[in-house]
């Protein structure tokens, strides 16, 4: 039966999204235009100049247009891109397909609309195809995981509710040009490996270290889960033997990345080291309240399912390496979004920055789930999922500042 649903919820995400792509694919814009600048310079230009992909953006999107009008390079006259490349690898694969469907398309058709230029219309539709699937797969994984804890019963309804009490399904379906949807997908593989490492379980070196030099690729953040994880692993004195294996790899695969993106900021902004949202991005104070229970894209008065995951840290007990992984995470996020100037992340739906910890909340939610299981806490979860879905409406029609605090009261009138 779990199965029957699990491929249901599959088919009928999917339609949704044919049904909100296929005519128009939805365009890629914002941060999302300079992650694909990375994959489309790099695909058909073979360098990391960005003029004419932000030029060509800049017909629609505000800030490639703010770009291209007020001429802002750097010091060595490139186009900025203060974005991580990881997305634009991740997305490659589906990239190259949709170039090779463009030239059959217009070859057959002459129809500008396929014009294999790495912009018309399969390419959009393909990046938006790779967030899909990203999402879905990330569903599975998440789901896989609490299986290995939790009976299917509590493993689908705790992973239902945070598919759709989070961000997760606003930035899968509507702003699909995102980043986040990859950065979920990798941490979700990443944390079955953490999961299974701290249980004593043979892995795939190849794999865990692919997927830590994506995680942090796709997302710098990401490397506060992965060297708590990497902590917690070195205080179990049982594990002498794969020890120093576990650690190269980690170390090894971030240094990877660090060095290519010290490569490429050495070309487009003349410096190997540096903060390229500017000096002011960090330290400006610290906005720990905020970040939590703001309006301005607080993580639980956005996502309040979340507050039964802090809950369910306490009441987990199967595992104190992988609790500690849980805990000292959501830590090290919440720290890190706190000292950023801009706490709630610009134009955002719900604690964007946040969408990576989801699978590591995984768990103390279905723990707290299973603990107080009844027919209250399942109205209960119910009630605080529909509060995000009610959000994510008022939000993507507008009648929910786009950035910014709001007066929750104003929207219920104006509702």
């Amino acid at each position: 039966m779990t199965t029957k649903i699990l491929y249901f919820i599959s088919v009928i995400s999917f339609l949704f999204f044919l049904f909100i792509n296929i005519e128009s694919p939805i365009k890629i814009q914002g941060d999302g235009v300079f992650y694909y600048s990375w994959a489309h310079s790099c695909f058909f230009d073979g360098d990391i100049d960005f003029k004419n992909e932000i030029k060509h953006f800049s017909d629609y999107d505000f800030y490639s247009k703010k770009f291209i009008d007020e001429n802002i390079v750097t010091k060595t006259g490139m186009i900025p891109n203060p974005y991580a490349f990881g997305t634009a690898i991740i997305w490659m694969p589906f990239v190259a397909i949709a170039h090779w469907v463009s030239i059959t398309f217009f070859y057959f058709t002459e129809n500008r609309l396929f014009f294999p230029d790495g912009y018309s219309y399969f390419y959009t539709l393909f990046v938006n195809l790779a967030t899909w699937a990203f999402g879905t797969t990330s569903f599975f994984l998440i789901f896989k995981n609490l299986k290995y804890y939790f009976s299917n019963k509590i493993s689908l309804v705790t992973t239902i509710s945070l598919w759709l009490g989070t961000p997760w399904f606003y930035y899968q379906f509507l702003e699909p040009s995102m980043s986040h949807l990859a950065s979920l997908f990798c941490m979700s593989a990443f944390f079955i490996f953490v999961c299974r490492i701290l249980e004593k379980q043979k892995i795939s070196f190849v794999y865990f270290f692919l997927l830590v030099f994506l995680a942090v690729a796709v997302r710098w953040q990401n490397i506060i889960s992965i060297f708590v994880f990497w902590g917690v692993y070195n205080l179990d004195k049982e594990r002498k033997e794969a020890e120093n294996k576990i650690s190269t790899l980690v170390i090894a695969a971030t240094a990877s990345v660090l060095f290519l993106q010290a490569i490429a900021w050495k070309i487009i902004y003349g410096s190997l080291l540096l903060i390229p949202q500017g000096s002011d991005f960090l330290f400006s104070d610290f906005y720990g309240i905020t970040t939590l229970f703001s309006s301005n894209r607080g993580l639980f008065f956005w996502s309040p399912i979340l507050l039964l995951s802090l809950a369910g840290i306490f009441l987990w007990k199967k595992s104190k390496f992988v609790s500690a992984v849980i805990g000292f995470s959501f830590l090290g996020q919440w720290i890190i979004n706190s000292i950023l100037s801009d706490p709630g992340g610009g134009d955002a739906f719900g604690a964007r920055r946040f969408i990576e910890i989801i699978p590591f909340l995984a768990i103390p939610l279905a723990e707290a789930i299973k603990y107080f299981w009844n027919r209250k806490i399942i109205i209960l979860v119910a009630g605080l999922v529909s509060w995000s879905l009610f959000l994510l409406v008022g939000y993507h029609y507008d009648i929910i500042p786009r950035f910014g605090n709001f007066n929750l009261f104003e929207v219920l009138r104006y509702i």
